[in-house]
């Protein structure tokens, strides 16, 4: 009697890091749960973050590779999720069940948080870097600071990120300004300068990113791609969201979506406001009414904003103080008495 043909998923999601990330969560899930081989499509700059992760079998980036991989393996069962669409992103739900439920699949928390092996090379580079940089004095702690500028309904503004470090310095941590390289148009860091603020190295790659966070205590960012990539180590997390809740963005670690993890969340009566992307009527209403007809996606998702005051979430709801008062919450539930 013959056996049944091997199962293998394509999950592609090209774009967006930390929704690549996010995927590979669902590949766990999808190893765990089906014993199956895992193909992941995506952009060539995600390439090694994706062959990092344990649960992934093969990784292409365009047909002439993905069927390279279908001839390697002639005998399974493939089955192939196409995730690029942004309804991912705006589901009300965290966004690796909603890639699973594309398969019909649910999965226990600790069966989908993002692993990744350590690369010696980035590990080295970082250690280097960090013998190089004043020592953390005694009892005080490493933070890292993602200033990301990109979608004005998202970043954070400049002056209250020079406001955060200045203060966390002042009570005596070593702060590092984090960078993160880009080819997509208006995306990468803002410049902080702030006495006694370090910056990191702009040539690490993602791998050399998570390397400096398995040596690091705290993560301030945004809803950003460095987030995810938090989620293959134990640092602290501080998150300030606003379009999107950050219990569906934050990734799955130790078998929960909060894991030593504090959201800075406006009180915005319309937030999470890209849930509302969901409903077509809203959507045509701003379409019509704030772009003037344009039906430009991107700048729907980048300037989308139904309050009357825009952005006043990341502005002025999302303070300072509030941010500061999550690091030390934060850093109270990370670090041992």
């Amino acid at each position: 009697m013959a056996s049944a043909p091997a199962t293998a998923f394509c999950l592609i999601r090209s774009e967006g890091m930390g929704d690549m990330l996010l995927a590979l969560g669902a590949a766990k899930a999808l190893k765990r749960l089906r014993g199956a081989l895992v193909f992941i499509g995506t952009n060539p700059q995600h390439v090694a973050l994706a062959r990092a992760c344990p649960h992934v079998d093969e990784v292409f980036t365009n047909n002439d590779e993905f069927q390279a991989i279908v001839a390697r393996h002639p005998d399974v069962q493939l089955t192939v999720a196409q995730l690029d669409r942004a309804s991912f992103g705006i589901a009300p739900r965290h966004q690796t069940d909603a890639y699973l439920d594309e398969l019909g699949i649910s999965a226990a928390p600790d069966e989908k948080n993002i692993e990744l092996r350590a690369d010696a090379a980035a590990a080295a580079q970082v250690a280097q870097w960090l013998s190089a940089q004043p020592p953390l004095a005694h009892g005080r702690v490493r933070i890292l600071l993602h200033a990301s500028a990109g979608d004005p309904n998202r970043t954070w503004p400049q002056a209250h990120w020079q406001a955060l470090a200045a203060r966390l310095i002042n009570d005596g941590h070593q702060v590092i300004a984090i960078s993160h390289r880009s080819k997509v148009a208006n995306r990468g860091v803002q410049a902080l300068e702030v006495p006694g603020l370090l910056h990191s190295d702009e040539g690490w790659d993602a791998l050399g990113r998570i390397a400096l966070m398995r040596e690091s205590h705290l993560l301030v960012s945004p809803d950003s791609g460095p987030i995810q990539l938090a989620a293959a180590t134990d640092i602290g997390i501080v998150g300030i969201y606003s379009v999107i809740a950050g219990a569906n963005r934050l990734p799955y670690r130790h078998g929960a979506a909060m894991w030593r993890a504090v959201t800075v969340e406006p009180a915005c009566a319309e937030a999470p406001c890209y849930e509302k992307l969901n409903d077509a009527q809203v959507v045509a209403r701003y379409t019509r009414d704030v772009m003037g007809g344009q039906n430009d996606v991107p700048r729907l998702f980048a300037e989308f904003c139904l309050a009357s005051e825009r952005y006043r979430c990341m502005q002025q709801e999302n303070s300072v103080e509030r941010v500061y008062a999550a690091c030390v919450k934060c850093l109270a539930e990370t670090l041992p008495a």
